[in-house]
């Protein structure tokens, strides 16, 4: 059995809650991502996208001034790190997303790592070649 925290990818690319979105969006597409999970101290507090930040820029909002705060997802989705990798792939599949944040528990809800959905594929067919 394949669970998250055996597969998820622990190097966490993340932008803090006062970052602006100028700075969010130069730091995904260093990091090649569309997602980047917002930190509080260790704390995952929300998710921010690509197409919130542009969204947020086609309505008039300066991408200089605005923070990641202001627009930001607080009701996103996440994983719990010692879960299945089915939870994550029902995740996924339900809300059309490739990757999500993992956090170590649903009370602390430190960022632990990040699990996308090549991560999933990968692990289901190891499974299945066995």
């Amino acid at each position: 059995m394949h669970y998250v925290n055996a597969v998820m990818q622990t190097h966490i690319v993340g932008v803090a809650k006062s970052a602006k979105l100028g700075a969010a969006a130069k730091l995904m597409e260093r990091s090649a991502v569309s997602l980047l999970p917002v930190i509080y101290g260790s704390r995952l507090i929300g998710t921010i996208t690509k197409k919130e930040i542009e969204r947020a820029h086609s309505s008039g909002k300066s991408v200089e001034k605005t923070t990641v705060e202001m627009v930001m997802k607080d009701d996103f989705y996440f994983v719990v790190s010692g879960a299945h990798i089915d939870e994550a792939a029902k995740i996924m599949i339900k809300r059309n997303l490739t990757r999500i944040p993992v956090v170590n528990n649903l009370e602390e809800m430190h960022c632990v790592g990040m699990i996308s959905s090549t991560e999933v594929l990968d692990a289901k067919n190891r499974v299945r070649k066995r």
